[in-house]
């Protein structure tokens, strides 16, 4: 017959095992997977980038930047600032920027080779292109 003292000493030998084995589960894990990339020119992008420069003169020129959403049809921009030596123009303060749609910030005396930085959003989505200022010789 089992003693209530065998019991006790079987259970307690039945919990060190468990306690020093333990569980077997996993503690890390890798997966391979494929990711293809491809970059693309300014024309070809979801918000395209165009600039030109007039008036150039003592290193500072008269700036137009051009840029047209061509995300998926339904995606438009509710925020799109673009900004030059410290001047900033909001392309969406009046409204949103559809698809397919195209608009122009004009920057005046801004110096050659400032960077340009250019700012997207909608819902779940953000971009941020930055270019530099390119003058003609």
């Amino acid at each position: 017959m089992v003693t209530s003292r065998q019991v006790v000493l079987i259970a307690i030998l039945v919990l060190t095992v468990t306690l020093v084995s333990g569980t077997s589960g996993v503690t890390s894990m890798t997966a391979d997977r494929d990711l293809e990339l491809a970059t693309t020119g300014d024309l070809s992008a979801y918000l395209t980038f165009e600039q030109s420069a007039s008036g150039t003169a003592n290193g500072t020129t008269n700036l137009t930047v051009a840029l047209t959403n061509q995300f998926p049809s339904g995606t438009t921009l509710t925020g799109l600032e673009v900004t030059v030596d410290g001047q900033t123009t909001d392309m969406t303060a009046d409204e949103t920027f559809d698809a397919e749609e195209t608009g122009t910030a004009r920057f005046e005396s801004v110096e050659c080779g400032s960077t340009i930085t250019v700012v997207a959003s909608t819902d779940g989505l953000a971009t941020t292109l930055t270019r530099t200022v390119d003058c003609p010789d």
